[in-house]
């Protein structure tokens, strides 16, 4: 016979036994809501990466289109010196040239909003295509010196102070041009000189001579420019 002590300890066993088992359902119920937190996390993360593919997409195709419809398709040469302070001209939205007699004379005349320019850096090679937000304007070398400033960190090796380098158009008859842009695809590291970089087999526009704003005479440039805008985008 099992005594009573004996029945009061195996109930107690019992008892610590459902404790148990009620502690496990509450733990496999937290452990399957987290998993369900997890799967509706991990759905959202993958409908978000879905929709930034799809906008990378649209806005690809976006550009393309662009491209496409244009009539004017430009090209222009731009410093190397330039690069040292690129990510300022990104978000300065502003391409700079200049003009002199016989050099860019009409470039505010000829450079319209929604032109598109295909950007050359000398020694480099293309790394970027823009749209043109607005006409050129003349940097005034008082009015704009604090941003002009900004630009002159890219020629410190050459001028001393920025002064030097603001009064070097005044010496030299020339007047520093501001292009303010939208970039629809550029590089501070990837640059294509060669047809061969993008596999390019038709004829072929590039490293043009001087700071003109000029049209090549190419019936595939624009084809080529498009090339040249999936390149740059894919790197």
């Amino acid at each position: 016979m099992i005594s009573y002590k004996e029945i009061l300890t195996e109930i107690k066993k019992l008892k610590l036994d459902v404790e148990d088992y009620n502690n496990d359902q509450i733990n496999l119920q937290k452990d399957i809501k987290k998993i369900k937190n997890n799967i509706f996390n991990i759905k959202k993360e993958i409908s978000e990466l879905e929709n930034k593919i799809e906008n990378i997409d649209n806005n690809i195709n976006n550009n393309i289109d662009i491209l496409l419809k244009s009539d004017n398709i430009w090209y222009m040469n731009g410093n190397y010196e330039d690069l040292k302070i690129w990510d300022f001209i990104k978000t300065n939205n502003t391409l700079t040239s200049w003009k002199k007699l016989g050099q860019n004379k009409d470039i505010e005349k000829k450079l319209k909003k929604g032109d598109i320019i295909v950007w050359y850096i000398k020694k480099y090679g293309y790394n970027s295509i823009v749209r043109v937000l607005d006409k050129p304007f003349t940097f005034d070398i008082e009015k704009d010196r604090e941003e002009l400033s900004k630009y002159y960190e890219a020629w410190k090796h050459k001028f001393d102070t920025l002064d030097d380098w603001l009064n070097h158009e005044k010496i030299n008859n020339y007047k520093r041009i501001g292009i303010k842009v939208e970039f629809l695809v550029t590089s501070n590291n990837k640059f294509i000189m060669k047809p061969e970089t993008i596999n390019w087999q038709k004829k072929w526009s590039s490293g043009f001579q001087g700071s003109n704003l000029s049209k090549p005479n190419n019936e595939y440039w624009k084809e080529q420019v498009i090339e040249i805008y999936k390149y740059l985008k894919s790197k």
